[in-house]
């Protein structure tokens, strides 16, 4: 019997305290003739922002002010799209852009994160002792002078001779390292020459190609000449870098996600050549060849794009102050609609198999295009609503001036002895009078449009909920 009302209250307490956290959940914060905001709406509204709700619950002001920006939020998206504001040519084209902005995000993630590879690496040292291509001048370093041809290969021609002492010495047994601490001209000295590990692509060929052919110990017989300097390059490991064993060759974490970051591009290039390299893509474009606008330009699938539908795709997705820019005496010039083609081939390449790997319908991706677009029409809207132009009087200059002249505009000097405050003229300083009397405008007129869109949406904070 005991054992059955002990487990009759633990129902009754763990029900109180559910009915009781729904409760809380569902209590209004706030009211309005559109919307009621209640403590669930308000706190995935803050999660969505990305604000800690921790850091604004301990002070009633703090959440004022945020549900005062979560309905500011909610009337302006109401008042955007009962005008069809949000419809308009211009914010329908950066609502694309912004999606294609944030798909090619999460897609380009997608891929280095699933990146295998199997991939040559050396670890290497050098020694570069590098030429100075000018001449110097004390007075000024900004403006110096080249050298002569005749002066850069009488310059080359010492290097190399000292390039082949040291090599000399190394042949005869001296320590690279040590030969690296006392010879070499660069910030890796102090390391006695060691870069550690590269793959191609992180250095240039001429650095490469000669690192590459060097087995583990070997060093360059003959110093490599560069546009930089003369180098002599010793290889002191090699091996074969996967995604599965590359945490374990190398122990640097710096230098190995250096490393990943390499291979991971490179296999994203890869990825997308072959993309562009399967059996329903074709691109039929040459530079140089002459096009009719029926002329078909490339073939993704079973879609064909001619010179005519480049045109079309090119006025969907720019916005009218753009294409005032991109016509030229009524017609778009052949150029631009070349390197748009070349560039919409890549985009509709890679965002096609965005689609097939599902990256449009990921939860986090759909989430940041909702917020990145409920930005952009707020931001558009308000910039539509208030953006006027403020002209301030020369009366108006002058008494902000006469205000102020002895603080804002005024610099510190000595006269006599004492420090005073002497105002600077008034030329000197009325484009940032008139720039900030310009801002206190734009402020008050916002506030004034704030408290009437609040005003006309009946909204009211519950305070006591807070």
């Amino acid at each position: 019997m005991k054992k059955t009302i002990s487990s009759v209250l633990l129902f009754l307490f763990l029900s109180a305290g559910f009915l009781s956290s729904c409760s809380k959940d569902n209590e209004i914060l706030s009211t309005s003739k559109i919307k009621d905001i209640t403590r669930e709406d308000f706190y995935n509204w803050l999660d969505a922002k990305q604000i800690v709700k921790e850091s604004i619950l301990d002070s009633k002001i703090k959440q004022i002010d945020m549900l005062e920006k979560m309905a500011l939020e909610l009337f302006i998206m109401d008042k955007a799209a009962s005008e069809g504001f949000d419809k308009s040519q211009k914010l329908t084209v950066l609502k694309e852009r912004i999606k294609e902005s944030i798909l090619k995000k999460y897609f380009n993630k997608t891929i280095t994160d699933t990146a295998t590879y199997n991939e040559p690496a050396v670890k290497v040292s050098y020694i570069i002792l590098e030429i100075d291509m000018f001449k110097p001048n004390p007075d000024n370093q900004k403006k110096r002078a080249k050298f002569e041809p005749q002066e850069v290969a009488k310059k080359f021609d010492e290097l190399l001779l000292k390039a082949k002492d040291i090599i000399s010495k190394l042949d005869k047994g001296e320590s690279f390292e040590k030969l690296a601490s006392e010879h070499s001209e660069d910030s890796n000295k102090k390391y006695d020459g060691d870069m550690g590990y590269i793959v191609r692509g992180m250095m240039p060929d001429y650095f490469c190609d000669p690192a590459f052919k060097l087995k583990k110990g070997e060093y360059t017989k003959t110093p490599v000449m560069t546009q930089q300097g003369v180098y002599i390059i010793k290889v002191t490991d090699k091996a074969d870098l996967t995604d599965k064993n590359i945490d374990d060759i190398i122990e640097d974490k710096k230098q190995r996600d250096r490393i990943k970051t390499q291979l991971a591009l490179q296999y994203k290039k890869n990825y997308l050549e072959a993309l562009e390299k399967t059996d329903d893509v074709k691109n039929y474009y040459e530079k140089g060849k002459t096009f009719n606008n029926t002329d078909v330009l490339f073939k993704i699938g079973s879609k064909e794009y001619a010179i005519s539908d480049i045109e079309k795709i090119i006025e969907k997705r720019t916005t009218p102050d753009e294409l005032e820019k991109i016509y030229k005496n009524g017609t778009i010039p052949d150029i631009t609609k070349f390197n748009f083609a070349e560039q919409c081939f890549k985009n509709l390449i890679w965002t096609r198999e965005a689609a097939r790997l599902g990256i449009d319908k990921m939860a986090e991706y759909v989430k940041e295009v909702k917020e990145k677009e409920i930005n952009l029409i707020m931001a558009e809207y308000m910039e539509a609503k208030l953006s006027k132009e403020n002209i301030i009087s020369d009366q108006e200059i002058t008494e902000e001036y006469e205000k102020d002249k002895e603080t804002k505009y005024s610099d510190k000097v000595m006269e006599n002895g004492v420090v005073i405050n002497k105002p600077v003229p008034l030329d000197d300083v009325k484009d940032e009078i008139i720039d900030k009397l310009k801002k206190n405008i734009d402020r008050q007129r916002a506030q004034e449009w704030r408290r009437d869109i609040f005003e006309e949406y009946i909204f009211k904070i519950n305070e006591t909920a807070l």
